[in-house]
């Protein structure tokens, strides 16, 4: 495996962990917000303010570099 191979590989699972993070968070925000709207605390127009914001690329370099770092220390 070369080291373009392991940074991408790095790069795809930094990815694949921050999308699931993300859908995650937005399924338990989707449940929290229908049962405060049920309760009648919550209007459905405030729903924006309840979802997760979508992660960036930077986040996902930020994630590959802490993935690299924990191969990069393995002894």
């Amino acid at each position: 495996m070369t080291p373009f191979d392991i940074r991408n590989n790095l790069i795809t699972i930094a990815n694949e962990y921050l999308q699931k993070q993300q859908e995650l968070s937005k399924d338990f925000a989707e449940k929290t917000f229908n049962e405060l709207v049920k309760s009648g605390e919550k209007l459905h127009t405030d729903y924006t303010q309840y979802m997760p914001k979508m992660y960036t690329m930077q986040d996902v370099i930020d994630k590959a570099n802490e993935l690299y770092g924990f191969v990069s220390n393995a002894k």
